[in-house]
């Protein structure tokens, strides 16, 4: 066998190098690849998935269609005994009833949501196991995304009569409704009550990265403010009520004066009582969302919302928050995965409106 010239031994040495080269960087690009994908896979009974590979059906449109603009509110029927029934059924009317003691199931309805009132009605009717609906009803801006009678109360929505009004249609229903608000970080108040919201050594008000100014909770009229405005969505069938940025801003640029550490701590510590004593009166729970390091604990029949966590993080939030919770069942995670890591906790996805 005559040998390989020169030329032939380097073009199969270069050949074998070139091939080596394109098999190293595909295991290279699949290893990534899976590293990549692992923080978007769910583990359920079934084994692991992609929630971006599947599809929901978006089923069957179960409410007639309103007519002239006019939003269409079911009726709640009356049941042999009495009790409220959801419409196009013969189960009562408190979605809560069907569910485990302690379970929150639903849906978490934002500013987007609330503009198209009947839309969320229809998706929280399609969705089988919702108990519990939240509303995000006033920004950090000082917006209100509902009709509010509280002095200076200003609306974003076209509409915001409608969302009172899919409000009261939902408490009749038996839905549990919890509503969001920003506790102090309020632009709109702070503008109409300086002496009442933080500020820097110039007098001017402080403005945290997101751009909105902050309320002073150690004002005996900020916490009147945040009264009246708990009153005012109990009376609006409100169940729940979770404050979020309930908490002093740590920035050094703030003026506090008398206002250390231990004081601020206090003062929180004061208003998330005085609103938990006028909860126990008037039936309605406190809640917080997202509390920060040394927040007060929520009411007794309170939650501690939480945004943002992925399944590998659940067992961790649990216990980072365990001192502020009573056990899973005080615990609510707003999240669109499926993953069953948080299945012992409460649970609210994303409005799917059609």
């Amino acid at each position: 066998m005559k040998p390989l010239s020169y030329r032939s031994r380097l073009a199969i040495k270069r050949t074998l190098l070139i091939a080596l080269g394109v098999l190293c960087s595909a295991a290279l690009l699949v290893v990534g690849v899976v590293i990549y994908l692992e923080r978007y896979a769910v583990y359920t009974s079934e084994g692991v998935y992609f929630p971006f590979l599947h599809q929901q059906d978006p089923g069957d449109a179960s409410q007639p269609e309103p007519e002239d603009g006019t939003l269409f509110f079911p009726a709640v029927e009356i049941g042999p005994e009495g009790v409220a029934q959801r419409p196009g059924t013969d189960q009562p009317g408190s979605p809560a009833d069907t569910q485990p003691a302690g379970s929150v199931r639903g849906v978490s309805l934002s500013y987007a949501d609330l503009q198209d009132p009947q839309g969320c009605l229809d998706a929280i009717h399609a969705q089988e196991d919702c108990n519990t609906v939240l509303l995000q009803l006033k920004s950090s801006a000082g917006n209100f995304y509902y009709q509010s009678q509280l002095p200076g109360a200003a609306s974003s929505l076209g509409n915001p009569a409608a969302v009172n009004e899919l409000m009261q249609t939902l408490h009749r229903e038996g839905y549990r409704l919890i509503a969001r608000v920003t506790a102090f970080a309020d632009s709109a108040y702070a503008l109409d009550h300086i002496p009442e919201s933080l500020q820097l050594a110039n007098g001017a008000l402080w403005m945290d990265s997101d751009g909105y100014y902050w309320l002073n909770a150690a004002d005996e009229d900020v916490v009147q403010y945040l009264t009246d405005l708990s009153l005012e969505l109990a009376g609006l069938g409100v169940n729940e009520i979770a404050f979020a940025g309930f908490a002093f801003p740590d920035s050094g640029s703030i003026q506090y004066g008398e206002l250390d550490a231990a004081a601020r701590a206090a003062a929180l510590s004061a208003a998330a009582s005085t609103l938990i004593n006028l909860g126990a009166q008037n039936r309605f729970a406190v809640s917080f969302c997202d509390p920060a390091d040394g927040s007060p604990a929520p009411s007794a029949d309170g939650h501690v919302i939480l945004s943002g966590y992925e399944g590998a993080a659940v067992a961790d939030a649990a216990a980072q928050y365990q001192s502020l919770t009573s056990g899973p069942a005080s615990l609510i995670f707003l999240t669109d995965s499926r993953d069953t890591r948080f299945e012992p906790y409460g649970i609210l996805r994303s409005c799917e409106r059609k």
